[in-house]
């Protein structure tokens, strides 16, 4: 941490491009400035605060070609050589971790304390012009307003990137200043708690006074900042905004690290009052007015494929996203070998995923030989499986054939290695031979997840699934069942809405393995699931350690006959697990800069 700490004050920030409609987030700073010029000048100011968020994490594609998803079971990643196998084979540590993000989010970090620093006067900055006139009084409260929502934005920011430290490392150093040469680098690791206290407190500060909304975002006659969708005397409004943070986003935030603050990993006592605090922070979220905190639509694949325009980033069912741009990336990597440039580096949904989804009607029961009838209809929306009809630009080709001597069957180079492709996050319609391009984003925080959420922390609060008084004497909105229930009450699939509902009379115990399957679900593919396994500590668990271990496939067959012959227990690889596992090691090369101050996690 002391290299990239002691990086000399003259800053020189270049934003990741984003492509969007408006240019707010796609702000590019010239490499010639230096502190004093950025902070004395509104244009740099802006830029300097906007640069931060090119830190967000983006789940396409992040670990050397593959994504979070395949070392865990929710997937498995053919390419041979993509060091994501280190995960399953153990061979990784505190020299080699494929996803060490320690000085990725420390620079992060660094870079909004700098701009929270040097800010400050940012009013006696800005006033310095002609605030006399109405044309430049007006755009004098816009600027204002701007850089008091960048300051709010850099401190949710830097709230996030602790929670992504966190989750990783567990408790980690809490700066909250930028570090100058003559500074003491030698800092020890604050507690979890310490952390996930700080990283709460900050997003409840902030959601105080965020918008909960971008888009026709304005400041109202008689005001200096602006609250919401409000267009007044600003030239603001429109969807110029939409993409920054929100109050929403803040809550979002808070009530997932109050989550993971509660968990058993780093709540071994199980102190209730974690769970307490995770549950009020959920009853605050939902008694928002609707349109604060957004809607829960009916169209399961609106939040993950959407129209693919600039447009189609406003999704009620987003709360915040890393906006992708225009690409074909994630489809070369994730289309079935025979299509255009597909087969890039595959990653392959597991039979271990597909095991989660139930079926449709509670009166429905699996057919081994067709093991697809009557299943979950998200089942379909999340993964590409055989005897599907895939289309190629806006027509139907032909259909999948992932069995044995199929066209994107076992054995091909890159095919899948599960008997599945992706679907989810993967725009179907493109033709990739003609280098057709769309729109993306990465979800960083869903309404899906805010019910998954607010339901576990009801779950440890209440008596059972369908209370809605806690015991602290609380009583909230919903009870988790209702909240569970509304997430699969809201599909609408291909015409089909036929997924059951779990019953009132459901045990405490049979609604909390339902939740992890829910979670595993709902939240597919979006980075959640490794760091479940670790939160919830389900490797303590033999039985399940096996299950999660032994990563699985679908076998089929295609007989003489034309019939097809499936095998849902082919084994595609055991793999390595340890207890240390649970958290991340601290790289070794931070250790030595300080000097032994930072404590490496236990068996590491």
């Amino acid at each position: 941490m002391k290299n990239h700490s002691k990086i000399i004050l003259l800053l020189l920030i270049t934003i990741l491009a984003v492509s969007c409609q408006d240019n707010f987030l796609d702000r590019k700073m010239d490499s010639n400035y230096i502190p004093d010029e950025v902070f004395t000048e509104y244009n740099t100011m802006r830029d300097f605060g906007t640069g931060i968020y090119s830190y967000l994490p983006n789940g396409y594609n992040d670990i050397d070609g593959s994504m979070l998803a395949a070392a865990c079971d929710e997937a498995h990643h053919s390419n041979e050589n993509s060091s994501i196998h280190n995960y399953a084979t153990g061979a990784w540590g505190p020299t080699s971790n494929p996803d060490d993000k320690w000085s990725f989010y420390y620079t992060g970090i660094r870079k909004a304390n700098i701009f929270l620093e040097s800010s400050k006067d940012y009013a006696t900055v800005l006033a310095k012009r002609d605030t006399i006139s109405l044309p430049s009084k007006n755009n004098y409260i816009d600027q204002y307003d701007n850089i008091n929502k960048l300051r709010l934005e850099a401190r949710f920011l830097r709230a996030f990137f602790y929670f992504e430290l966190v989750k990783r490392y567990g408790g980690v150093p809490i700066i909250t200043k930028s570090m100058g040469l003559n500074d003491n680098f030698d800092l020890e690791r604050n507690s979890a708690d310490s952390c996930f206290n700080f990283i709460v407190s900050e997003c409840l500060a902030v959601s105080k006074e965020l918008p909960y909304t971008w888009f026709n975002y304005g400041i109202p006659t008689g005001s200096r900042v602006g609250i919401g969708e409000c267009p007044g005397i600003s030239g603001s409004a429109g969807q110029s905004k939409i993409g920054r943070i929100t109050k929403g986003t803040a809550y979002a935030l808070a009530m997932r690290a109050s989550l993971y603050a509660a968990s058993p990993l780093f709540n071994s006592v199980n102190d209730i009052q974690k769970w307490y605090r995770a549950a009020s922070i959920g009853k605050a979220y939902f008694e928002l007015p609707t349109k604060e905190r957004g809607l829960l639509k009916n169209n399961y694949m609106n939040m993950y494929v959407p129209a693919y325009s600039t447009a189609g980033y406003a999704k009620d069912e987003v709360i915040f996203e890393k906006r992708w741009g225009l690409n074909n990336t994630f489809e070369k990597a994730n289309f079935p070998i025979t299509f255009g440039s597909g087969g890039a580096n595959t990653v392959c949904p597991t039979q271990n995923l597909v095991n989660a989804f139930g079926m449709g009607l509670v009166t429905q029961v699996y057919n081994a030989s067709n093991p697809y009838l009557n299943r979950d209809p998200r089942l379909d929306s999340v993964i590409i499986k055989n005897g599907v009809a895939y289309s190629l630009g806006i027509s139907n080709n032909r259909t999948i054939e992932t069995f044995v001597g199929g066209t994107d069957g076992f054995g091909k180079y890159r095919a899948t290695t599960t008997g599945y492709y992706l679907r989810k996050y993967v725009n179907t319609s493109l033709d990739l031979s003609k280098g057709q391009t769309s729109w993306h984003s990465w979800v960083l925080f869903g309404m899906n997840e805010m019910y998954l959420n607010y339901a576990e922390a009801l779950m440890h609060v209440c008596s059972s699934p369908t209370s809605t008084s806690a015991s602290d004497g609380k009583t909230h909105p919903k009870s988790a069942l209702a909240l569970v229930n509304e997430i699969r009450n809201k599909l609408k699939i291909s015409s089909r809405n036929n997924l059951y509902s779990y019953p009132i009379t459901i045990s405490k115990t049979d609604f909390e393995k339902a939740l992890i399957k829910e979670r595993q679900i709902e939240l597919a593919f979006e980075g959640h699931r490794f760091f479940d396994i670790r939160r919830l500590r389900l490797m303590d668990d033999p039985a399940q350690r096996d299950e999660i271990l032994t990563i699985k496939g679908m076998k089929i067959v295609k007989n003489t006959d034309g019939s097809l012959t499936y095998d849902q227990n082919y084994i595609v690889e055991h793999r390595d697990w340890n207890d240390k596992m649970y958290l991340y090691p601290i790289p070794n090369s931070e250790i030595m800069r300080s000097n032994g101050k930072l404590l490496q996690n236990n068996g590491w």
